[in-house]
């Protein structure tokens, strides 16, 4: 018998100024997880590296090449453990 869990995983983004912001990702302890900035099509920023969460689920990327762009977020929770992990919305932000 098997359990089906699954976990929401939140993602707030905070804009620290210069092109600077924050994601804060909550709804679990598993790490690694990757944080990736993409374009408003959802394909990945070039230059702009995924970036594994801290001890606290952040993860803080300088954005100031592509300030005025509309942008969204993708949180990877890894191979083995993807299944068990959802991320709700892309929020659309400009850096």
């Amino acid at each position: 018998m098997q359990a089906e869990v699954s976990r929401l995983l939140v993602v707030r983004i905070a804009k620290l100024g210069g092109g600077v912001v924050r994601f804060t990702v909550t709804g679990t302890t598993h790490r690694p997880l990757k944080v990736y900035v993409l374009d408003s099509s959802g394909y990945e920023l070039s230059g702009i590296r995924p970036k594994k969460v801290d001890g606290r689920g952040q993860a803080t990327f300088n954005l100031a090449s592509v300030r005025g762009l509309r942008l969204t977020s993708y949180v990877d929770a890894g191979d083995v453990l993807s299944d068990l992990f959802w991320y709700q919305s892309r929020v659309p932000f400009k850096a």
